[in-house]
């Protein structure tokens, strides 16, 4: 009336080991800490190592060779003695197979990284390991760890008999958590997490900016809309390791009432989330790898619809799988809901109206790197080819056009520079900044090689508040002109401009008209 570690963990007798931990894992998410009433201690203990046993192919292998031994015995002794009413036939019932004592031997290497090592050199400590104790006495509550005891039939000598139903039984359900395939919330509290410490790093990132620390070029490219989706989850990987070790959880984490459990599977630990901190860096790391494919555009919408079919497909992701690390899921409540909501609400408020220019000015970034591409590749690859392989003769270039030909320093260019130069000054003095843009404009289409134009044409834009065109003609002057800081300097204040609210900017007005 026995069932087998087999049929306990729910697997064929011939299931790969990768199939065994994943029965494992499914049993933990029923059996863990959190979710029993007293010590689960006995129940992981038991769960951990029937896994440990069915994984390590020597022990594997002894135990099937015991298994059948034992059941030719019953066989023989049905047989021998006959079946009738008075003589129960063998029937499953919630009892297991569990090897001898000289099986609960560690069977992990010394690294531990198998499931179950903790679980085996602490059962070879227990001081009343080898004193055979009856199964119909053994109680989880009782002095002592509840131990295998030997059979007390002579058909089963080499096996020891335990039964799991009453231990598994005797364990009452508390509050149970909402566990189980949560993707979008666990996506909400990454997002959140990533929302805060993107508005902490910028800040960070413009004080140091704004003291000199680091250089403008550096600040504006740091705070390109597709360098910063790569650099935020990279570095809050760092952060994160430092909150999950000192206090368990994230800001993300905290308001959507999600929980971290490391070492799920080990049974020595009783209480907390048993989070060691290399555990923590590994876990951090596989999230930052295979669930957001370190930030790269497009990749990381991939991995993350990856990572969710994963999730819903075996109960948990790769990474709580390889980590041994369990996710629960808590109601959210009056509490939780609502402060979740708000802040995700706020971030993306934040980030949108943050953003828009920067993304545009991406877009149009991109389009022109595509269209120069496109450019050079069909005047030194496509054109070459045609005439090669064709009959037809080469299509004529273009007739370059005067304003993009290069200016040639004479005596009448240096003097139409200095008419475009007087002019400016003259609507600078006085504040005409609407005409200023109109005569910057035709300088820069008169002279489109020299940065003066350009230069022109940026401050009169910052002068009206037109701050995203005002970085372009800056930017296209900073190409023009690399060295110049001036430049520089200008387009750094222009863009900071962009994010400046009305209050500060009202005020900034007031300050320089006084």
């Amino acid at each position: 009336m026995e069932t087998t570690l087999y049929q306990t963990l729910g697997i064929k007798e011939t299931a790969p080991p990768a199939e065994i931990k994943a029965a494992l894992r499914a049993l933990v998410r029923d059996y863990h800490r959190g979710n029993l009433q007293g010590d689960a201690e006995e129940t992981l203990r038991f769960i951990n190592q029937a896994c440990s046993i069915l994984t390590s192919a020597d022990k594997r292998a002894e135990y099937d060779s015991r298994l059948a031994e034992f059941n030719l015995r019953v066989r023989a002794a049905n047989t021998t003695v006959g079946l009738n009413s008075e003589t129960p036939s063998p029937q499953v019932s919630p009892a297991t197979i569990a090897p001898s004592q000289a099986d609960l031997a560690p069977v992990a290497s010394s690294s531990g990284k198998e499931f179950g090592s903790n679980t085996q050199r602490d059962l070879a400590k227990l001081k009343d390991a080898d004193r055979p104790r009856s199964t119909s006495s053994a109680e989880p509550g009782s002095d002592g760890p509840l131990t295998i005891s030997p059979p007390r039939t002579a058909l089963s000598g080499t096996l020891g008999l335990r039964r799991m139903g009453p231990v598994v039984a005797k364990f009452q359900r508390v509050a149970k958590p909402v566990s189980g395939e949560r993707p979008w919330r666990r996506l909400t509290a990454r997002l959140i997490d990533y929302g805060l410490w993107g508005l902490a790093a910028d800040a960070l990132i413009r004080v140091a900016a704004g003291q000199g620390l680091i250089a403008p070029d550096l600040h504006l490219f740091l705070t390109k809309p597709l360098i910063a989706a790569m650099a935020i989850p990279a570095s809050w990987m760092l952060i994160e390791i430092l909150l999950l070790n000192g206090f368990r959880t994230t800001p993300g984490k905290w308001l959507t009432n999600v929980q971290l459990r490391f070492s799920a599977s080990d049974p020595s630990l009783r209480e907390g989330p048993g989070a060691r901190p290399w555990e923590v860096v590994k876990r951090c790391f596989r999230v930052w790898v295979r669930g957001a494919a370190c930030g790269i555009p497009l990749l990381n919408l991939i991995a993350m619809d990856k990572a969710r079919r994963h999730l819903l497909r075996m109960k948990e992701t790769s990474w709580d799988f390889d980590g041994d690390c369990l996710v629960t899921h808590r109601e959210l409540g009056f509490d939780y809901g609502p402060a979740a909501g708000a802040v995700a609400l706020l971030l993306f408020w934040l980030y949108g109206t943050a953003w828009v220019n920067p993304l545009l000015n991406t877009t149009q970034d991109l389009q022109r790197a595509v269209h120069e591409v496109s450019g050079v590749a069909r005047a030194s690859i496509v054109e070459p080819l045609l005439e090669r392989f064709s009959d037809r003769p080469a299509p004529r270039p273009a007739p370059v056009s005067i304003a993009a030909a290069p200016r040639i320093d004479t005596a009448a260019a240096s003097v139409q520079t200095e008419k475009f130069t007087r002019e400016a000054r003259r609507l600078d003095d006085k504040r005409d900044w609407k005409e200023m843009v109109k005569h910057c404009r035709a300088w820069s289409l008169a002279e489109p090689k020299h940065s003066q134009g350009w230069h022109c044409l940026g401050i009169g834009y910052d002068h009206l508040a037109d701050y995203p065109r005002a970085v372009d003609a800056l930017k296209q002057a900073a190409k023009l002109a690399p060295g110049d800081l001036t430049i520089k300097n200008n387009l750094l204040d222009s863009f900071r401009a962009q994010y400046q609210r009305s209050t500060d900017a009202l005020s900034s007005a007031k300050t320089a008209g006084q």
